[in-house]
């Protein structure tokens, strides 16, 4: 999906990126250890540090368990930077895939002109409300996702049109959205 060279590239004399596993590692099997997104400082010298003082060959599996993208407090000014650098530098999307991308924001920007050019992007997941994984952070008063009605009811209270584009993110059309498509008929998903 991204360009492997500019990745690497970019992060020539930060982070070591080789292409294949040396042939003294190729027989041996990784410890696995499972990442939270967004991983924090301790995280890392607690769990992943120790792990590979160990075992020198790890896999991190990263995990999505919550839909929160809040990134998590870190002091280390370098991992930040390094994860920056990695994120918004370091990462280019293959050719097929800038041009699908490119395609998307081009019928984005179609469809804009129906609602003088405003476009909400809104990321919905349905999916996850199915299974009842979305839940209240504790102690927060805050949810981490919202239903399509919470979602269709907090647009029309800030006030946006019933011309307004609005993309979700979700793959399919799932009819709990219908509501949201009779109140903003410009309403489209990925399908």
């Amino acid at each position: 999906m991204y360009d492997v060279e500019k990745f690497k590239m970019n992060l020539d004399g930060v982070v070591k990126v080789v292409d294949k596993l040396p042939a003294e590692w190729t027989t041996k099997k990784p410890a696995v250890i499972r990442v939270p997104n967004r991983v924090t400082e301790d995280f890392i010298l607690d769990t992943i540090q120790p792990a590979f003082q160990k075992n020198s060959y790890l896999r991190l599996a990263i995990i999505f368990s919550s839909v929160s993208l809040k990134p998590k407090g870190t002091n280390n000014k370098d991992l930040d930077s390094t994860a920056c650098h990695a994120m918004f530098t370091g990462l280019k999307l293959n050719a097929e895939y800038s041009e699908v991308a490119e395609q998307m924001l081009g019928r984005l920007k179609e469809l804009s002109q129906k609602s003088d050019g405003r476009v909400l992007a809104v990321d919905t997941r349905t999916d996850l409300l199915e299974k009842k994984t979305c839940k209240t952070s504790a102690g927060a008063r805050r949810k981490g996702c919202y239903n399509p009605q919470e979602v269709l009811n907090f647009l029309k209270k800030v006030g946006f049109s019933a011309n307004t584009t609005i993309y979700l993110t979700e793959t399919w059309w799932h009819k709990g959205l219908n509501n949201l498509k009779k109140a903003f008929p410009n309403t489209y998903t990925k399908a």
